[in-house]
């Protein structure tokens, strides 16, 4: 099959292995986020795929006509798309309401201090007599007295904070665009087929486009 201009039909049926190394991107590649995706999507199908390279260019004749080089160029080009495939994969797994124009929250905290509780105690206190006799008693009479004290005062107490967070949410359309619209968006949106815009982006990379 050298040398000739072939269809990828004729080179599929000759040697049906040409897709074997074609990548896809693959559900683990999506990230993880339930809140942004819908859950459990559904994976890529490659034959799904194939089988619309060959219906929609079947018989359009291939700048590559070795089975063996067409194979490696499949595997090259589909990796160095694969990225871009993800991300266009990814717009049709996003999780919203379509009428809605706007769907978010935001968070409000708000703290305070406690205070300082505090209690104060006196700790000691003492007074000394010194006393002599007189010269017609054998009595101790008061001479002087001395008199020693003081306070201790002991603060305890604790301080702390208080917070209180609220989680506000904002959802629906808030008139920037009609409900109309963006459903007429939203069917241009449903239109859109990644097997179909790969099926092109194949065609565009190996089909010859002279007729």
């Amino acid at each position: 099959m050298r040398g000739t201009l072939v269809s990828i039909n004729a080179i599929y049926n000759f040697d049906n292995t040409i897709f074997d190394d074609l990548q896809l991107p693959a559900v683990s590649d999506l990230p993880d986020d339930p809140d942004l995706f819908i859950s459990d999507p559904e994976p890529l199908d490659k034959d799904l795929l194939i089988g619309s390279i060959l219906m929609e260019l079947g018989e359009l004749p291939l700048i590559y006509s070795d089975p063996g080089t067409l194979k490696k160029m499949i595997r090259i080009w589909s990796a160095m798309h694969k990225r871009q495939w993800l991300d266009l994969w990814k717009t049709l797994l996003y999780s919203y309401n379509p009428i809605w124009n706007k769907d978010g929250s935001y968070t409000d905290t708000k703290s305070g201090n406690t205070g300082l509780n505090s209690s104060t105690s006196t700790a000691y206190g003492r007074t000394l007599e010194h006393g002599v006799t007189g010269y017609d008693t054998n009595a101790y009479s008061p001479d002087t007295k001395d008199t020693a004290g003081g306070t201790d005062t002991v603060t305890t107490g604790a301080t702390g904070t208080s917070s209180e967070t609220l989680t506000h949410k904002e959802q629906g359309n808030i008139g920037v665009t009609t409900t109309q619209q963006m459903i007429k968006e939203q069917r241009e949106i449903v239109q859109f087929n990644l097997y179909e815009y790969i099926t092109q982006s194949f065609k565009s990379q190996f089909c010859v486009m002279i007729y």
